[in-house]
């Protein structure tokens, strides 16, 4: 019927197993696909997956061979796939991995064994393009970008003549660094007889990463790092107790030990070449004052009795004035530095410091002027007139009662009772029960309070907006520029009119110039001064207008907010925040 040799001997062959070949035959067919028909029958699969004129015998076997394995052959069943892609997809399968990411008929078969290795590897097949592969009919070799890891992979189904023939492989092809011996020798064993189709892809060669200089860096035998504000209890009251501001040291104590950067070493990839590792970078020797650095040229002590601490990078051990009980005998306190009170302050009594102030005890009938920040571990009263307290930097106290408190930086506090406390900054309360309570306060960036006001209805006011006396200062600066503007132009104008006649002038009119003109400098440097100021105020005055009052407990009756001179009723609400929004108060539960 026109079947050649090798037909009519895969059709014996079939017979000769008892196989009924005869409804699946086609002239078409050559003699390897009517094999590959009987081989399916013989296994019991139906071999109408493959069984078209469109496969050719490769195609076939990939098919019958997946069918075999139990593999989702519809991930590659296509006869427009080529015979290796289909291949690929197969092992792929076969492997567990996600043929999806690379199925696509846009990759070529080489393409896809490049992605399926990759993958094998646990590597991102995305970044193929940036790994080195070699793919020969035995074996492949890639290679990672850095080149600290080489990958090899035996497919062929000659045997592998001894270890020696593997390693003869890998420096032929440059990998000549970190080889596992031991790695090499299982392969060898596993294929000292021939395979059929059977893969080993092993991590071969792995080089070495290079080891970086260490920076130098400073030891430091003081908490450096403290923390500027005292920590919370779950109920989120403030824990005075616990908090420490300043960090002692002694004359003579060692305040820090600089460490010198350490010498890196460098790597090596897998094809012999260096990689070069980053110095260690020195750092500088401490600024600031209070220590001396010894002659190791790492130990720095310090120089006085004093606290340390570290403020923009520098070092400073400043003298720390301590004190304990402050009374009404007590002359007026004036220092320049830091100061501790670790007793009680009972006055009439007035404390004036240039830097920060603490006050372990209990605080009555005192005034105080801080030209840094204040912490009142003890709270504060008084019981006739108010106490007056002008800080620089922010307040902590535990409470406040009928006390006047102004702070050009932040106000916080646990309870306040009918004081009048101002802040350029923000005024928070801490603990479920706190808040403000009566008096009269102003918060440029706004308050967060847990509650406003009491049961028994005290009036308690909160100002947002723009503080009178800054507007003050507002206007004094628009103002001066206005008059520096006015001047500049005059002396501007004068100036000119005397270079128009410069070639006839005597030299005293040349010098009358030169002053209007160092003159116009001058005041164009002042006006520089007053506008800067200008746009600094103008930033604090939009911050203003977005001020915000957030209330996480209650508010009471008879609350006010005033806003420009506009007196806004709260009606009693919980969990709010209130806004000021086109000149009104706008209330948002929360």
């Amino acid at each position: 019927e026109g079947y050649d040799g090798d037909q009519i001997s895969a059709i014996i062959e079939a017979l000769q197993n008892n196989i009924d070949i005869d409804p699946y035959l086609d002239i078409s067919y050559r003699g390897a696909c009517i094999s590959e028909i009987a081989a399916g029958l013989s296994e019991g699969i139906d071999v109408s997956f493959y069984n078209s004129t469109s496969y050719t015998w490769r195609k076939m076997r990939e098919v019958r061979l997946g069918l075999e394995e139990n593999l989702d052959i519809s991930r590659y069943n296509d006869p427009t796939y080529s015979y290796w892609q289909m291949h690929e997809i197969h092992l792929g399968l076969k492997e567990s991995i996600d043929v999806s990411r690379y199925s696509d008929f846009m990759y070529t078969a080489k393409e896809m064994r490049k992605r399926r290795l990759m993958l094998l590897a646990g590597q991102n097949c995305s970044d193929v393009c940036e790994w080195n592969f070699i793919l020969e009919d035995d074996y492949d070799i890639f290679v990672s970008p850095d080149g600290l890891k080489a990958y090899f992979n035996w497919h062929g189904k000659k045997p592998v003549k001894g270890s020696g023939e593997i390693t003869e492989i890998l420096r032929g092809k440059g990998i000549t660094y970190g080889i596992h011996d031991d790695i090499v020798n299982e392969l060898a064993e596993k294929y000292k007889s021939e395979c059929d189709d059977e893969e080993s892809l092993v991590l071969i060669a792995e080089g070495r990463e290079p080891s970086h200089g260490i920076d130098g860096y400073y030891e430091w035998k003081f908490n450096a790092r403290r923390n500027r504000f005292p920590g919370v209890d779950a109920d989120g009251n403030i824990l005075f107790d616990e908090f420490r501001w300043f960090e002692p040291v002694k004359k003579g104590q060692v305040v820090a030990v600089y460490h010198f950067a350490k010498n890196p070493v460098n790597g090596m990839t897998v094809t012999g070449n260096a990689i070069k590792a980053r110095h260690g970078m020195e750092r500088p020797a401490l600024k600031g004052h209070g220590f001396s650095l010894m002659s190791d040229l790492c130990t720095y002590k310090a120089d006085l009795d004093g606290h340390a601490y570290l403020k923009n990078n520098e070092l400073l051990i400043e003298k720390l004035y301590e004190l304990y009980d402050v009374n009404s005998g007590t002359e007026t306190i004036r220092c320049g530095g830091d100061v501790h009170i670790m007793g009680n302050v009972e006055g009439p009594a007035e404390i004036v410091v240039g830097g920060d102030l603490v006050i372990d005890g209990f605080v009555k009938n005192a005034r105080i002027h801080c030209g840094g920040s204040l912490l009142l571990k003890s709270g504060i009263n008084n019981s006739s007139e108010p106490e007056q307290i002008h800080v620089r930097g922010s307040v902590i106290s535990r409470f406040f009662e009928y006390v006047n408190v102004h702070s050009d930086c932040n106000i916080y506090f646990g309870t306040s009772l009918n004081s009048k406390l101002c802040a350029y900054g923000e005024i928070v309360s801490y603990g479920h029960s706190g808040g403000i309570v009566g008096g009269n306060s102003y918060a440029e960036k706004g308050f967060c309070l847990e509650n406003i006001g009491n049961c028994a209805g005290a009036q308690t006011i909160l100002r947002l907006g723009f503080n009178s006396s800054i507007l003050n200062v507002k206007n004094a600066f628009e103002k001066k520029t206005f008059e520096l503007r006015k001047i500049i132009s005059k002396l501007a104008l004068a100036c000119q009119k005397l270079g128009r006649n410069l070639n006839g002038m005597k030299v005293n009119s040349k010098t009358a110039i030169m002053k209007i003109e160092n003159t116009i400098k001058s005041k164009n440097d002042e006006l520089d001064f007053y506008e800067d100021r200008m746009e600094k105020i103008n930033k604090r005055s939009d911050r203003a207008l977005r001020s915000e009052i957030v209330v996480d407990g209650k508010i009471y009756d008879n609350v006010q907010v005033r806003y420009r001179n506009v007196r806004f009723f709260i009606t009693p609400a919980s969990h709010v925040d209130i806004r000021v929004k086109d000149d009104k108060i706008k209330i948002i539960k929360m």
